[in-house]
C-alpha cells in the first residue's frame, strides 16, 4: 500500500516526516490513529509506545525497520493520547525522526544518496 517509487526529500531542519496523504491514512489506520480536530495532529492509545511495533520503509526492494514508538511522542500532561509525529505533504520528506532512525550516506562520487540502518531483512513477500 505504500508507494515504492517515491519521490522524497531529506531534510534535516523538518523535526517530523511528512507523509502523503494516501500513506498517511494507511499508517493511522494502521495505528488506530484519530485526527484529533483541534490540533489537526493524529493521536494514538500511548500503549503503542511499549508494543514493540515497528515502522518498514521499503526502498529498492529492501525492507528497512525502525521502532515505531520513535516517529510518537507521548502524552502531554491532562492528556490520555499520545501524538504521531508525521503531516500530510505531496511527497515523502524525511525529517530529523527518519535521521535519528536511519544513517544517511552521501555518495558525491556516484551523485547518489544511501540508506543504512543495522537491521535490514529481506521482504518477505518475494
Amino acid at each position: 500500500p505504500f508507494a515504492r517509487n517515491a519521490i522524497c526529500r531529506i531534510e534535516a531542519s523538518v523535526p517530523t516526516i511528512g507523509i502523503p496523504r494516501a500513506s498517511l491514512i494507511i499508517l493511522a489506520k494502521s495505528l488506530n490513529a484519530g485526527l484529533n480536530p483541534t490540533t489537526k495532529k493524529y493521536e494514538v492509545n500511548c500503549d503503542v509506545l511499549t508494543s514493540g511495533q515497528l515502522i518498514i520503509l521499503v526502498m529498492n526492494g529492501q525492507l528497512y525497520t525502525g521502532p515505531i514508538a520513535a516517529i510518537i511522542s507521548p502524552a502531554l500532561p491532562g492528556s490520555t493520547a499520545c501524538t504521531l509525529n508525521v503531516f500530510e505533504t505531496r511527497d515523502w520528506t524525511l525529517g530529523q525522526l527518519f535521521l535519528a532512525i536511519f544513517s544517511i550516506v552521501y555518495d558525491a562520487d556516484a551523485n547518489r544518496i544511501g540508506i543504512v540502518f543495522e537491521n535490514p531483512i529481506t521482504d518477505p513477500a518475494k
